[in-house]
């Protein structure tokens, strides 16, 4: 059917669904993040930021910058990445390989791309079969030997080596030199290869393997329904591709933070959930029984007032911070008490040790000694 006739673009070659893929692509490596997990490309070293737009950071390869950093060392690999629906290795010079090449380049070569450690990478959606066969296969080649006369010298010799292996390394050629302006060493160009990758996620539809691996990580570490908790962070990428900022576990949103029932750090968190009477009193018992007469006497010689009203406002602060709460059928608990106590510690003073102390010695005391008929009786 002809344009004139109404002929309807094919939903793949729209930039919206180009857009969607990227999106898709970004919130994979954010929950990488989430997952403490590792970045493709890279060593395995957990990633600890993720950049998008990231121009403004001297990148020119700008569609996801990932940061991975090792433990001991503190020593950061980065991932520069172009995200394109569809590509394959050719000579075109706006094609979508053209301008990955372009940036590439621009990044290997412009001082801030580290060649020990970093990576360069193109991602897609469905990749070519021959760039599938031959393309990567080129590429590990390049990183499996270990000099670039040895490299050359056996692409140069054809043992082995496929006309479509050579036609590709001649594409990745032609790319480097035009955007160098000039031939590039084979040193160099040698280099390049041993740092670049192409990988192919299928995010480009829906149920397919990737987000199926996806939402299996955020099962496993999210409190909530992976669905929702997918969609919030592709909404946060969003905002933060729209102003070119970075994302980090501690940037994250208080209502993202929630569905991995992330902890707020001490002195911005539970210092101030602690100022809370209510809380503060709560966290120093661990655990109670609302309908323990004994229970009720002690938390109203804490707080200082009716139990009755305490009662009523410490329902209201579960349902405002249920993550630091169990309840069942009249029994509570502060969760993980044990682990915060290390950093919760030092926010209590002599004197609130002593008045719980005191207040459960009060209680015991006025107590009737249980007697020897009771004990047989029980």
């Amino acid at each position: 059917m002809s344009s004139a006739a109404g002929h309807i673009p094919s939903a793949i070659g729209t930039s919206g669904f180009g857009f969607e893929f990227e999106r898709n692509v970004q919130t994979a490596f954010v929950i990488l993040m989430l997952a403490k997990g590792y970045s493709p490309g890279l060593r395995s070293w957990p990633i600890k930021q993720v950049f998008f737009q990231a121009k403004r950071h001297g990148a020119n390869t700008d569609d996801i910058v990932v940061t991975a950093r090792a433990s001991q060392s503190g020593l950061e690999a980065k991932l520069y990445a172009s995200i394109k629906l569809t590509a394959s290795i050719d000579k075109g010079k706006d094609s979508a390989f053209g301008k990955t090449m372009r940036d590439a380049w621009a990044d290997f070569t412009g001082g801030i791309f580290n060649a020990e450690l970093d990576a360069l990478a193109l991602i897609t959606g469905p990749l070519a079969h021959r760039d599938i066969v031959h393309g990567r296969e080129l590429l590990d080649m390049a990183r499996s030997h270990g000099s670039s006369a040895s490299f050359f010298d056996h692409m140069k010799q054809g043992l082995g080596i496929s006309k479509e292996k050579i036609a590709l390394l001649e594409a990745f050629q032609f790319q480097m030199t035009h955007w160098n302006s000039s031939t590039p060493s084979e040193e160099q160009q040698w280099k390049f290869l041993q740092r670049f990758y192409l990988f192919g996620f299928d995010l480009d539809i829906r149920k397919g393997m990737m987000q199926a691996i996806m939402h299996s990580v955020l099962g496993t570490i999210s409190k909530s329904e992976v669905d929702a908790v997918w969609r919030a962070i592709k909404e946060e990428i969003a905002f933060r591709s729209k102003h070119a900022t970075d994302m980090t576990v501690d940037s994250l949103p208080e209502e993202i933070k929630e569905h991995f029932g992330f902890l707020s750090p001490p002195t911005a968190g539970m210092t101030t959930i602690l100022e809370d009477e209510l809380m503060r009193v709560a966290f120093m018992l661990g655990s109670w029984d609302e309908d323990s007469p004994g229970d009720q006497e002690v938390i109203e010689e804490l707080s200082s007032i009716p139990f009755k009203d305490w009662k009523k406002r410490l329902r209201k602060l579960k349902r405002d911070r249920p993550e630091h709460f169990e309840q069942n059928r009249g029994l509570w608990r502060i969760v993980n008490r044990e682990g915060l106590l290390a950093e919760m510690g030092p926010l209590f003073s002599d004197e609130d040790v002593n008045q719980l102390l005191t207040a459960t010695l009060k209680v015991l005391s006025s107590t009737p000694p249980t007697t020897q008929a009771e004990t047989d009786n029980g």
